[in-house]
């Protein structure tokens, strides 16, 4: 039950950001500091607020599973990116007004890799994601074997092309 609520609130916040990143990007068309531009995510009260409120959440769900895993916390991965997440946000906050904000934003995708969590915890994605992952080196090596075949046709054609005709 835990899961599917913080995988809510991880969807709810990638919602978040696309809104975010929209409103950021109507400011840049027009090459306006995103701190002086009104239609920009950083002066949007209503944001900001939200922003916070899901930062103290990923906050209060790391202290929960700290407190629940207790030593064995810091050892997994998916605990690791959720403490490197809120760590950054918290330093973002702190940091917005000192640093330039487009840097800050960056720490904010970060907060996309917990979306991994969600497609791990839902057991056809996970079966999907993995199917996917373990394809790769088949898809590489294919890869380099039609580019291979590309260039060897692309060589003979270009000297049978240059070859004078009798």
């Amino acid at each position: 039950m835990f899961e599917t609520i913080m995988g809510i609130v991880i969807a709810f916040n990638i919602g978040v950001m696309v809104v975010e990143t929209n409103m950021d990007a109507s400011c840049q068309q027009g090459q306006q500091d995103i701190r002086n531009c009104a239609e920009g995510s950083f002066n949007v009260q209503w944001l900001q607020i939200l922003n916070i409120v899901l930062l103290v959440v990923y906050s209060v769900e790391c202290a929960a599973r700290a407190y629940v895993e207790r030593s064995m916390y810091i050892w997994n991965r998916w605990n690791q990116i959720d403490l490197l997440t809120v760590l950054l946000g918290w330093g973002g906050m702190l940091l917005a007004s000192a640093v330039n904000l487009n840097v800050l934003r960056l720490f904010r995708v970060v907060r996309l890799m917990r979306a991994a969590r969600v497609v791990i915890s839902v057991p056809e994605f996970y079966i999907l994601v993995s199917g996917l992952s373990h394809s790769l080196k088949a898809i590489v090596f294919g890869s380099v074997m039609l580019l291979a075949v590309i260039l060897v046709w692309a060589a003979a054609s270009a000297r049978l092309q240059t070859q004078p005709s009798k």
